[in-house]
């Protein structure tokens, strides 16, 4: 597992496979003996120097009188099942990464579309010149956030593989005078 043979290993420290290991504090033998086995997860270093995830499982060996004499583990390589774990992590934090853009653009979307519509009728009604540029402006600007939203609503869709191309004809010219206008001030 560590790529090193049995007589490599022999006489040699603990540290040689795992020099981050931060040790107990205290006497060892005092910390064994309170606990006859502990199992833990490790970072181990391989000959080559690459770290890998391990799992150990130690117990203590007391001579026949019960006093600790040393301590024996039993490491097994756990990367696999760590980054096994990680992408399933990755996938749940997409999903609910997903999940809340498409609840807020639901909540965002309601009240503008309801700014849309009172805007609208409001556009219906008698209106001074500046009154009709002013209503305009908002309501323009409210469907370009709505289009906006909707965007972010389609990019979270495409993080998911769920993509629908919505095909529709424009003409430039008017889209190029809306997006002036919409980011245009009086002077």
């Amino acid at each position: 597992m560590h790529g090193y043979s049995v007589a490599e290993l022999i006489g040699q420290s603990v540290r040689m496979l795992a020099p981050t290991r931060v040790p107990e504090p205290g006497d060892p033998l005092v910390w064994m003996s309170a606990r006859p086995r502990w199992k833990r997860e490790s970072q181990n270093l391989h000959r080559d120097g690459h770290v890998f995830s391990v799992e150990i499982v130690s117990d203590v060996v007391r001579d026949d009188e019960g006093r600790v004499i040393g301590v024996v583990s039993c490491a097994q390589d756990i990367t696999e099942r760590k980054q096994a774990e990680s992408h399933r992590h990755l996938i749940e934090t997409a999903r609910l990464k997903s999940e809340f853009v498409a609840n807020v653009s639901h909540e965002l979307r309601t009240p503008l579309n309801a700014v849309i519509g009172f805007t609208a009728l409001f556009l219906d009604s008698p209106l001074t010149p500046e009154q009709r540029a002013h209503a305009s402006a908002v309501k323009q600007s409210a469907e370009t956030l709505l289009a906006l939203i909707n965007d972010v609503l389609d990019f979270s869709r495409l993080e998911q593989g769920r993509v629908e191309l919505d095909l529709s004809e424009f003409d430039i010219a008017t889209l190029a005078r809306e997006c002036l206008e919409s980011v245009a001030t009086d002077a």
